[in-house]
């Protein structure tokens, strides 16, 4: 990340917590653009019991340090809402802001139907956390929470905001997108054997895209800039003239 922060290239990492300390945590304040860490609990038991590591105490610690360290970076965390920890979303946001970070991003499942009651606990839990918001600390709440429901219209031609949103994993494999990155139709090649570059403009990442059925393709939490960059150039919909 260092070297590619000396070249010009923003950096961002989302990461555990667990081993952002010490002089690694100073370096990475320096460094990266920002740092979130996936902090999805406001007691050790939670977390406990989602993560199954007992390192609940550390990462706040290491959230708190990296907070007050000095550089650029902005540092939040993400709380995937679910069943077994609505009940601290509140608290959570409380405990995030007290650490100093910037801001907490709230988020839950996607394209599957989520319980009314559990649904209404998420809503009433996120609305609370607003009160939180000031000049030093932001509550971010995603789309998708307020949306609950499995199934998306797709009104665009094709899949534009893959070229924003290319995976290379842990094998150098490089994938279409997020959604695709396990599944073989996606991979389009691989950093250890070909630059990205080459990758990028290769006929394989070109026949990939073209061959892209969007009705096949899994719920996508990008469905919405899809329909604003085709919209931007002619997006098909009735009564255009409208919108």
């Amino acid at each position: 990340m260092e070297r590619a922060a000396a070249r010009g290239i923003s950096c961002g990492m989302v990461t555990n917590g667990s081993l952002v300390r010490g002089e690694k945590a100073l370096r990475l304040k320096r460094t990266a653009t920002y740092v979130r860490f996936s902090l999805d609990a406001a007691t050790r038991a939670t977390h406990l019991t989602l993560h199954q590591h007992d390192d609940f105490d550390q990462i706040v610690r290491n959230l708190r340090t990296l907070s007050e360290a000095q550089g650029p970076a902005t540092i939040g965390t993400g709380y995937f809402i679910n069943e077994r920890n609505v009940a601290e979303v509140v608290r959570g946001a409380r405990l995030v802001k007290d650490a100093g970070a910037d801001y907490i991003q709230f988020k839950t499942y996607s394209g599957l139907p989520i319980d009314p009651g559990l649904h209404r606990q998420m809503l009433e839990a996120v609305d609370e956390t607003l009160d939180l918001s000031d000049q030093t600390f932001d509550v971010h709440i995603a789309d998708r929470i307020f949306e609950n429901h499995s199934y998306q219209v797709r009104g665009y031609s094709r899949c534009h905001f893959q070229a924003m949103k290319t995976v290379i994993n842990a094998d150098g494999s490089v994938y279409l997108c997020a959604q695709k990155r396990t599944n073989p139709s996606g991979r389009v090649g691989n950093v250890l054997t070909s630059s990205l570059a080459e990758i990028w403009n290769s006929a394989t990442r070109r026949n990939v895209v073209d061959g892209l059925n969007l009705l096949k393709c899994p719920y996508c939490v990008h469905d919405r800039q899809n329909k604003m960059i085709e919209y931007l150039a002619h997006f098909q919909t009735p009564h255009r003239g409208f919108y």
